[in-house]
């Protein structure tokens, strides 16, 4: 497919913008994933050997169909799944809040119930990430180190980006997108970093009112969705998170969002000095 001319192809509409990657409407119920021309070539061949490997373990994940390249950009067609985001969901009634909060606890309950065999492993990417982060300190990225290796690895499948944006609300159930960062690992730390994109992720170009609401509802999402955590695994615990929360913020710092630098060195440095 390599070549073929993005707008002969698609015929249909935008679906999507993100951080990395367009979503078009493709033919014969699928979708295109392309990625901007900046991005490296090897994040659609990883993103397509994940999704090789997440479809043999978890069934609602859109299902992966081949990779493209198109107009020198990188892309992968997946299945499409039609539904409603968890978090559009929420935004048009705020009711649903507790409710789909419960159901996130258990999806993710679910899928870090399955082994993360094949997957890259977790320890090395956090080492990797906090060694890299270019707004921590040298003392800082030691002190990281060294509480990271005092906490114990796992083998469990972890999605490592889920927020509900992320989960679909489907006819056919739950639909789980976007696996490009699932490694085997920890599903504390899974936990942990779920709870990093709730309380940190900035909503953006909102007046006061609706920044006020949103943290509003922000927080009575987090609070229902770490309660039913607890209550699914019992060796769970806040002081268990926080031991992860801290070595996962730090590894999102590699990430660049400038939005969240702020405020995620800001906990980082509080929690260090505990």
């Amino acid at each position: 497919m390599e070549g073929v001319d993005l707008q002969a192809m698609t015929k249909g509409k935008l679906l999507a913008l993100g951080r990395t990657a367009e979503v078009y409407e493709w033919r014969d119920g699928q979708v295109l994933k392309l990625f901007y021309d900046w991005c490296p070539a090897d994040w659609a061949k990883h993103e397509a050997s994940i999704a090789g490997i997440v479809n043999a373990k978890w069934v609602d994940a859109p299902k992966f169909i081949e990779t493209a390249t198109i107009d020198g950009r990188n892309g992968i067609i997946f299945e499409r799944v039609n539904g409603i985001s968890m978090l559009s969901l929420m935004s048009k009634d705020p009711l649903q809040i507790r409710k789909q909060a419960r159901l996130f606890a258990e999806l993710q309950s679910e899928i870090n119930s399955s082994t993360g065999e094949d997957l890259p492993a977790m320890r090395p990417y956090l080492e990797s990430s906090i060694a890299q982060g270019a707004s921590l300190c040298e003392e800082m990225k030691s002190q990281l180190l060294s509480r990271l290796a005092d906490l114990r690895d796992g083998t469990s499948l972890c999605h490592m980006d889920f927020h509900p944006d992320q989960v679909l609300i489907c006819a056919r159930g739950p639909v789980v997108l976007d696996w490009i960062t699932a490694l085997q690992g920890n599903r504390m730390a899974d936990i942990a970093r779920s709870m990093v994109l709730l309380q940190f992720a900035q909503a953006l170009h909102l007046n006061w009112m609706a920044h006020s609401a949103v943290n509003l509802f922000r927080r009575i999402f987090t609070r229902a969705y770490l309660k039913r955590c607890m209550e699914l695994h019992h060796d769970i615990s806040d002081a268990e998170i926080n031991k992860w929360m801290v070595v996962v913020a730090a590894a999102r710092l590699k990430e660049g969002i400038k939005e969240e630098q702020g405020v995620i060195l800001q906990y980082i440095k509080r929690e260090l000095a505990q």
